[in-house]
């Protein structure tokens, strides 16, 4: 339902919305309402920086940033924040893969030692092109932080991918789905092996340059640039820290490239434009392997997915040391949206700014509506919501706090995070919900209601 979809819409009054014809977009009001959505997730403490922009229909609406790209020293994040894109790599290396097809130069289903010999046949079975694009090919992930963490130099992605190449597959190639960044290194040693090119240099001259991509490279272990931001995490009480600074050479094709969020609109662009692949190739792009995955099934290098409100789409987000992105592509819709932030482990935070940036430019005139602002309050005002609860007809909860974060807690489900825009009501900003207290005579907060996207949940306070 279409309030289902703007109460994705973080920090906003939610209320039914219709797509309005073009020429009525109010961009001024987008642009002051995305900028707000970035900045209130830095007040949150969501990310340390963050970038984030869209393009609609070959028109870039807006970009912006918030936040700190170098916290120590004070060095803004914004749009030219440029910045590993983690997974977002894979999608690119995919396309390669798929412009060599296209050209000739391999087959999708025939062995990969048929391009790169040096990998051993498998006892479980014979390893396609195919297989590595859908992660179905049985090879493994990481199997320590020293793996994760990578601080060698390696020349190529033949060389990265000896690393690994001689450990047992997990299952017989083709028969079960395995998401693991190993598997795109292979291709980029494939495409390396093909066209005779390093990677970086493939992809520079037949994906990077064509698309206009101008601030798109791979990472060079201890390269200092010009808006390159640095690399940051957070604890479970929310204290931020640096993040290890890893050599990405390990995995350039499935998550070494730095890039801006302006660039990755391009990205998005040229393949809607049928500039990178033709249509036939994009259509096989997104088409998954025919095995039962949870979730969106993983078709080759994107999640392709579908509903009446937005149409057909692809995705892909990334994690890894400093970094968590995302990137979208609305394929009917002809739009794009891409965030980039510095923070390792906020997978559920930009959620949540994915989720609203997604809305805002699909259903502008949100950006007219009110908002709800988070509040900072004291120690004391936020102790007052700590406790346990039980619905009126259901389980028991508990709030409490960790630092400067409230959490909320029920058996069956995983810690939340909330976030005060009153001293009596909090915001829920992952599953847009919002739970209000009803203060007695005594002004204790021994009753409070969650308004759940439809639903109005009461409960008292039990300890």
């Amino acid at each position: 339902m279409k309030t289902k979809l703007v109460g994705l819409l973080v920090l906003m009054m939610y209320a039914s919305v219709t797509l309005p014809a073009q020429n009525a977009i109010n961009y001024d009001a987008l642009r002051q309402r995305a900028d707000l959505l970035l900045e209130e997730s830095v007040r949150a403490r969501d990310f340390v920086g963050v970038a984030a922009a869209i393009m609609i229909d070959g028109e870039m609406v807006w970009a912006g940033g918030a936040g700190y790209r170098d916290q120590e020293n004070q060095l803004p994040a914004d749009r030219f924040m440029l910045h590993r894109i983690a997974s977002v790599a894979k999608p690119m290396t995919a396309v390669a893969i798929l412009q060599l097809e296209a050209a000739g130069k391999i087959e999708l289903d025939l062995p990969i030692q048929t391009y790169v010999p040096q990998f051993p046949e498998k006892p479980e079975g014979t390893v396609t092109i195919r297989h590595l694009l859908q992660h179905t090919s049985g090879i493994g992930a990481y199997q320590s932080n020293a793996e994760y963490y990578s601080m060698v130099e390696y020349p190529t992605q033949a060389a990265a991918m000896a690393f690994f190449q001689d450990r047992p597959l997990l299952f017989s190639p083709g028969t079960d789905y395995h998401y693991t960044t190993f598997g795109y290194i292979v291709l980029g040693a494939i495409i390396e092996a093909v066209s005779g090119d390093s990677y970086a240099a493939y992809m520079r001259e037949h994906i990077w340059t064509p698309a206009g991509m101008t601030h798109t490279d791979i990472e060079h272990f201890g390269e200092e640039l010009p808006q390159k931001s640095k690399l940051y995490g957070h604890t479970n009480a929310g204290t931020i820290i640096e993040d290890t600074y890893d050599n990405l050479s390990f995995k350039y094709a499935g998550g070494g490239i730095h890039s801006t969020v302006e660039d990755l609109l391009l990205f998005g662009q040229a393949l809607l434009d049928n500039r990178l692949l033709s249509a036939e190739q994009f259509a096989l792009m997104q088409t998954p392997p025919e095995l039962e995955q949870e979730g969106f099934p993983y078709a080759m290098g994107c999640y392709p997915y579908g509903s009446e409100e937005y149409g057909r789409a692809i995705r892909h987000g990334g994690a890894q040391s400093g970094t968590t992105t995302f990137w979208h592509t609305y394929l009917d819709k002809r739009i794009v949206v891409a965030i980039l932030t510095n923070t390792a482990g906020a997978s559920r935070e930009i959620d949540a700014l994915r989720g609203s940036l997604n809305n805002l430019a699909h259903f502008p005139e949100i950006a007219e509506q009110p908002t709800r602002l988070i509040t900072l309050l004291t120690d004391e005002e936020l102790n007052r919501f700590v406790g346990k609860f039980q619905f009126d007809h259901g389980p028991e909860f508990e709030i409490s706090r960790q630092g400067q974060h409230l959490l909320f807690s029920r058996e069956d489900r995983p810690s939340v995070r909330m976030f005060p825009y009153s001293k009596t009501a909090l915001l829920m900003r992952q599953y847009q919900s919002r739970i209000e207290f009803e203060l007695n005579e005594n002004e204790d907060y021994s009753r409070l209601t969650v308004y759940n996207w439809e639903e109005e949940l009461t409960a008292k306070r039990i300890e």
